[in-house]
């Protein structure tokens, strides 16, 4: 048969002397020899009836030698791997193979050097238990989003007066120029911008207002260091604007006619009661969260997680390339951004090195918690995970969503995003200390799909938990079912959070 042994884990690369017994050995290369000879197509020779010397030198010893290995070295591997219980992350790297004699009649050792992952001691989190936080919904509440549905239906129409105020939407013609010279990346034909949106340079708007239609007037700017086009970032520059149009918002009155045009609406009460439910379901659904991540928080405090060089730095590297694209997506160049932070990206990297740490350890344990209450994800949760992470599918060809779905990497992520919703969902619901009272007091045995919105949301955007603790990744969701004895939304079922 054979033998293994550990022979050291530093930071989580494992190196393992593994032993396979001479008889095994041997037979390995006479079997690889009788299954190469058999596919030779040797001149002079029908199939399988070639003299070894002369199978041999047609196709190579080392040849016969490759497969004599590829049959036997992965199997002796996996139960090494097995016997010592260790998980890898990483393809193996073999040594002591090179000039081997498989027919020597010695043992055959070599050694298996990969990258495993790390040790966890999980604690007993069986009675971890958190008051959730109990939240009224105002009749404010409900006001504040009614006012929202009016602005999300508002429209702008032309006016009258030739004036530019505050709110307006406006479209200019903008000539830019820098030291008196034009700059073109400043300079617009009737662009239409929205005025209260503070999505303009600094002190832009405020110069904007108060403008009249048709006459062109010079305002100064001045460009914030952190400008996306470098070189004129920090600059003074000069804007000559021409209003071409203006139009102002009219917003629609709140009333039975505007509330039937909202899908599934009868009439404004109806409209302020779906309102109203579908806060108390994100009130109830953020409060379960909190619960998810106290729990968390709590798990992580008291677990153990072993070192693993490998899962920080690829940690870092993300971290590292998620700043990076940042930067360039505001058009500053990699080494231009070094320069403007004063450091390396060696010094970038050993800034973010704890947080990578503790990224990493919190992600093992999450995966830990997910295997041991069996949350982890099928093939089509991580499809359908992925899917609501790119968004806008209805919009994407055929083809790019099947390759997509296919992505090794984007799946990776996806499974990951997966078992991090899963298991938040579990521990809102396993580690609320009052699980009872976690519903919205309605029936939706009614309801075709439990969604817990009657299919449509007029309350707020009930994009579910995003869950942005350590990354932009988006969050899957899950439904909840309390069997129509009042619905228990789930700590997955959170609302999006501004962070």
């Amino acid at each position: 048969m054979g033998s293994s042994e550990v022979v050291s884990i530093e930071q989580g690369l494992a190196t393992l002397r593994v032993t396979v017994d001479s008889e095994r050995a041997t037979d390995a290369f006479r079997r690889a020899l009788r299954e190469v000879t058999l596919r030779a197509n040797i001149p002079g020779f029908r199939k399988g009836k070639a003299p070894r010397a002369v199978v041999e030198r047609f196709v190579g010893a080392d040849y016969i030698f490759e497969n004599a290995i590829q049959g036997l070295v992965p199997e002796a591997y996996e139960q090494a791997m097995k016997d010592a219980g260790l998980t890898p992350i990483e393809d193996p790297e073999f040594e002591g193979l090179d000039g081997v004699n498989l027919e020597s009649g010695d043992d055959l050792v070599f050694t298996a050097k990969v990258w495993v992952k790390p040790e966890i001691e999980l604690m007993d989190y069986s009675s971890i238990k958190i008051d959730r936080a109990r939240h009224e919904v105002t009749a404010e509440e409900v006001d504040n989003v009614l006012e929202q549905l009016r602005e999300d239906a508002a429209e702008y129409v032309p006016v009258e007066r030739s004036v530019v105020q505050a709110g307006d939407l406006v479209a200019l013609d903008v000539v830019g120029s820098v030291d008196g010279e034009r700059a073109e990346r400043l300079s617009a034909v009737n662009a239409e911008l929205t005025l209260g949106k503070d999505d303009l340079l600094p002190g832009l708007e405020e110069k904007i207002i108060g403008l009249t239609l048709g006459e062109p007037t010079d305002v100064e700017i001045s460009l914030p260091d952190d400008y996306h086009d470098s070189e004129l970032a920090g600059r003074k520059a000069t804007l000559t604007i021409t209003v071409n149009s203006i139009k102002e918002k009219q917003l629609p009155e709140l009333n039975d006619e505007f509330a039937t045009t909202l899908e599934g609406v009868s009439n404004l009460a109806d409209l302020r009661d779906r309102v109203e439910h579908n806060l108390v379901h994100r009130a109830l659904s953020a409060a379960l969260m909190d619960v998810a991540r106290t729990a968390l928080g709590k798990i992580i405090q008291g677990s153990k997680v072993g070192e693993s060089k490998l899962l920080v730095d690829r940690r870092l590297d993300k971290l590292v390339s998620e700043i990076r694209r940042k930067a360039e997506d505001q058009g500053v160049e990699w080494a231009k951004y070094l320069e403007m932070r004063g450091k390396t990206e060696e010094e970038i990297r050993s800034e973010l090195y704890e947080k990578a740490v503790e990224q990493v350890q919190q992600d093992l344990i999450i995966q830990e918690v997910a295997i041991r209450e069996s949350l982890l994800p099928t093939e089509r949760e991580v499809s359908m995970t992925l899917l609501e992470m790119i968004g806008n599918v209805d919009r994407l060809p055929e083809a790019v969503i099947q390759k997509t779905l296919s992505d090794p990497a984007l799946r990776r992520s996806a499974f990951d995003v997966a078992v991090r919703t899963a298991v938040l969902r579990w521990l809102g619901q396993n580690c609320d200390a009052d699980p009872a009272s976690a519903t919205c007091g309605r029936d939706h045995s009614h309801d075709h799909d439990h969604d817990h919105d009657h299919d449509h949301d007029h309350g707020h955007d009930h994009d579910h938990d995003h869950d942005h603790s350590h990354d932009d990744e988006h969050e899957h969701d899950g439904e909840g079912d309390d069997g129509g004895h009042g619905h228990q939304p789930e700590a997955g079922d959170a609302a999006a959070e501004q962070e």
